[in-house]
């Protein structure tokens, strides 16, 4: 029922928080668009730094338990885990200058993947048989699900003049995810005082401080910003939605990932993606091909494995 809870609030928020995302980068206030991305990350951090402190400290307060420790080596990887996470988004974006936005999507299905390389390589973490083979179902679902999408095939005209570079920024972005996700675990395991929402809230400090040093530093995004917000003042209620749905969304995040560790979370994120596209493709009555129920089948038949799996293992823990 938990789980169920975290897999709602993490469909609801991000699906409200990718349409602001829409709204507020590509809709025209007046006659011009918002372009600092910058500005818009630094935001989105920003709110989720609140939001966090305030159920972090209600939390605390209700539960009488002490604020955790920020020692030396936990503050050394969540900062490691922050930059990580900050570079791997901008080189998505970029890979995609490169390449066409089908293999960024195909690229981005095979997130699990590198997660599970980097946990069994770096920290020498021993998977069960089953996982691994769930794992291999559910990003086969997502890939030929992807393959078979006759919206994204139609795009597939757009030849990139160097895919070889733009193949490379997309392989660093997703080792970069790979590192955050399973560091993440680590950081759960090695300091158990550690909750999801303090994980929240320092990386999101973090990422706050780099991102404006960042802003303030090599850009003029925030002139342009303010000036944009006095033209336009409408725009300041839809980023401040956007921060709010994003910090909520965060909030089931980093419980998940606390609870049940980076794979599944990864898993509920992704078959977001397809669920959405998938109620999409039955809500204006097309016709799923043959392929793309194969894929909805995989990844279906996969997550329920995991499901029953999980049910068993707590079933003869009880008894």
């Amino acid at each position: 029922m938990e789980l169920l809870i975290c897999i709602l609030g993490i469909y609801i928020s991000f699906l409200l928080w990718s349409i602001l995302q829409e709204r507020i980068t590509t809709r025209s206030y007046g006659k011009e668009i918002f372009n600092s991305v910058i500005i818009l990350s630094i935001m989105q951090s920003f709110i989720a730094i609140i939001v966090s402190f305030i159920f972090t400290y209600f939390i605390t307060k209700r539960s009488k338990k002490k604020k955790p420790t920020l020692s030396k080596s936990l503050f050394l990887k969540l900062v490691l885990v922050a930059l990580s996470s900050s570079f791997a988004s901008p080189l998505g974006y970029a890979s995609l200058r490169h390449i066409n936005y089908p293999t960024l999507i195909l690229g981005k299905s095979c997130k699990l993947l590198p997660v599970m390389a980097i946990h069994t390589i770096f920290y020498k973490t021993h998977f069960t048989y089953h996982k691994y083979l769930i794992v291999a179902m559910v990003t086969s679902g997502i890939v030929i699900f992807t393959l078979y999408d006759s919206q994204l095939s139609s795009k597939t005209n757009k030849q990139s003049s160097n895919d070889t570079w733009g193949l490379f920024l997309l392989s660093i972005n997703l080792l970069l995810d790979g590192y955050t996700n399973s560091t993440q675990d680590q950081i759960f395991k090695a300091f158990p005082h550690i909750t999801g929402p303090w994980m929240m809230l320092y990386m999101n400090i973090l990422s706050t401080v780099g991102t404006t040093l960042y802003l303030l530093c090599f850009t003029n995004e925030l002139i342009t910003t303010l000036e944009f917000i006095k033209k336009y003042p409408s725009i300041t209620s839809d980023i401040l939605i956007y921060g709010c749905s994003g910090a909520i969304g965060q909030l089931f995040i980093f419980h998940t990932l606390e609870k049940y560790g980076s794979l599944i979370l990864i898993t509920i994120t992704l078959t977001r993606k397809m669920l959405t596209l998938l109620l999409s493709l039955i809500w204006f009555n097309h016709k799923l091909t043959i392929g793309q129920w194969i894929g909805v089948g995989l990844v279906f038949y996969g997550a329920s494995l995991e499901a029953y799996i999980k049910h068993t293992q707590l079933t003869k823990k009880k008894a």
